[in-house]
């Protein structure tokens, strides 16, 4: 896990965040966020927040945000980000995804995007269990198969089927409901083709969960 964080540390650390930067991380993906907008949620958790940008831009509409990373010094870097950017991220809590420190149904909406893919099954069911606990309602955006590299070298590039039916497999006992789709305005993929007259399909996936 420590090798995991590091690598994020650095990838951040590396990469530090224009203005330019957060706006094209909002566009990029502006659907994952208006799903969770339109859930109309009172009070959210991101789980592995990196810069926070998801977490400040949802902020700005009067949502009670709580952001969440196991490193402290991501934590740090996404709090100056919400300063820079004008963020009212409620708080930064530095804890374990896979053992969430709040009480049962404490928030309306867990989300994460870019994290779920670098995990094995065994985790990626216990990432979610975690979140079923704390939360009504999960929205987690991943890359799919069709995304062009791996930023950070272990991400497993799947398509929809195959969440489907790991989240279908994993989940069979659980009451729950989900669903699986391609972003339907890809906007990054949609950048692409214009630049290369290239289309592959969609660069990310939505998913959907919610406790019955």
């Amino acid at each position: 896990m420590q090798i995991y964080t590091n690598k994020f540390l650095d990838f951040y650390k590396t990469r530090p965040l224009s203005a330019i930067g957060f706006l094209y991380n909002i566009i990029a993906h502006l659907e994952y966020l208006m799903v969770i907008f339109l859930l109309r949620p009172k009070l959210i958790l991101e789980v592995g927040c990196g810069t926070g940008t998801h977490s400040c831009f949802l902020s700005y509409f009067n949502i009670k945000c709580v952001a969440l990373e196991i490193s402290k010094e991501i934590a740090i870097l996404a709090r100056a980000y919400n300063r820079r950017f004008k963020g009212r991220i409620y708080d930064f809590v530095i804890a374990d995804a896979f053992h969430l420190p709040f009480k049962n149904d404490s928030f309306d909406v867990c989300f994460s995007q870019g994290v779920a893919e670098h995990f094995k099954n065994s985790d990626i069911k216990n990432f979610i269990t975690a979140q079923l606990k704390v939360a009504k309602k999960i929205i987690i955006s991943i890359p799919s198969n069709n995304f062009p590299y791996k930023e950070l070298g272990d991400e497993r590039l799947l398509d929809t089927t195959f969440w489907f039916t790991l989240l279908k497999d994993l989940f069979r006992y659980f009451s729950i409901h989900f669903c699986v789709r391609y972003y339907r305005l890809d906007l990054r993929a949609l950048k692409n083709f214009i630049l290369t007259f290239s289309y592959s399909g969609p660069w990310n996936i939505l998913v959907k969960i919610e406790k019955r």
